[in-house]
């Protein structure tokens, strides 16, 4: 009986484990496994639109320069979206900065009233 009753008492303390497992860990991961898909699905997503934003503008350079076939049109073609992104870029960080030393004052505004 007593071979029994280790055996038992191991399946009981196995399956307390699991209970503790399952409620300690089992929310952690499903949140942890949740962030990353969606993670993975936005940066997939990010990089579909970067794609297809490149063959939209590649097709508006050979439009006004002509086809991409040789290595100084591939290169001037690279050359100027990377200017395009860094102005883009310049522009866009420059209104958020603004938005946000707006939505800062706002809210200073507020608070002394």
């Amino acid at each position: 009986m007593t071979g029994e009753t280790s055996k038992m008492s191991d399946r009981v303390n196995s399956d307390r484990a699991e209970e503790f497992l399952d409620s300690q860990h089992l929310l952690d991961i499903k949140t942890d496994f949740a962030g990353r898909l969606v993670t993975i699905i936005v940066a997939a997503l990010g990089l579909i639109t970067a794609l297809a934003w490149d063959r939209t503008l590649e097709d508006v350079f050979t439009h006004f320069f002509g086809p991409l076939t040789s290595l100084s049109r591939k290169m001037t073609y690279t050359i100027v979206i990377t200017i395009f992104a860094v102005v883009v870029t310049i522009i866009l960080r420059r209104f958020f900065i603004i938005k946000e030393q707006v939505r800062k004052r706002f809210d200073h505004l507020r608070k002394h009233r």
